[in-house]
């Protein structure tokens, strides 16, 4: 297989954010930070967002703004990927079946913006993230320009030992493509 040649650009957008904070709230800043405030046009060859972090920022235009800031700075013919959560996934719908009742109701926790927020109890303090629905996230990436290439939940992609299966939920990773000449 030949090397393929590509730029990494690395940044640790944690610095500075204090322990214990919502970690949510690193989706405010991290907003891709305009990637970072780069001023060129695609500039990376692929751009991956781990850990469920698109969904770390509240609000769906602000999602969607990071969308499009990640398509704003990828190479054409290049890719996006990242993870979400699955609102329809089989072992949460009674879950999200009593959220839509309080939601009709006016009953949520009045911090959430959207349907689909809810916040975490973690070590660190509590996280923000918002479980979208595969229609939701297809709509968000092709609003961008966005092919959808692939989407597959983490469990039909991989065998993990069962340590990690028992911590971390299962989530779907998505592959987006920016056309070429896009």
């Amino acid at each position: 297989n030949p090397i393929v040649p590509f730029k990494v650009a690395v940044r640790d957008v944690t610095i500075g954010v204090p322990h214990g904070t919502c970690l949510g709230l690193l989706g405010e800043f991290l907003f891709l930070i305009s990637l970072f405030n780069f001023p060129l046009r695609s500039f990376f060859d692929g751009v991956i967002f781990g850990f469920n972090g698109l969904m770390q920022i509240p609000g769906a235009a602000n999602r969607q703004q990071a969308i499009h800031e990640v398509y704003r700075v990828l190479s054409p013919g290049h890719f996006f990927v990242f993870t979400t959560h699955d609102r329809d996934h089989w072992k949460y719908k009674d879950y999200w079946k009593k959220e839509l009742l309080r939601w009709r109701k006016g009953q949520q926790q009045p911090e959430l913006i959207d349907f689909g927020d809810m916040f975490m109890d973690t070590a660190l303090g509590k996280l923000f993230i918002h479980v979208p629905t595969i229609r939701e996230v297809i709509d968000m990436l092709k609003g961008a320009g966005f092919m959808v290439e692939t989407n597959m939940m983490r469990s039909k992609l991989a065998n993990e030992p069962l340590k990690v299966r028992e911590f971390a939920d299962d989530c779907r990773f998505w592959v987006a493509m920016k056309p070429s000449g896009g």
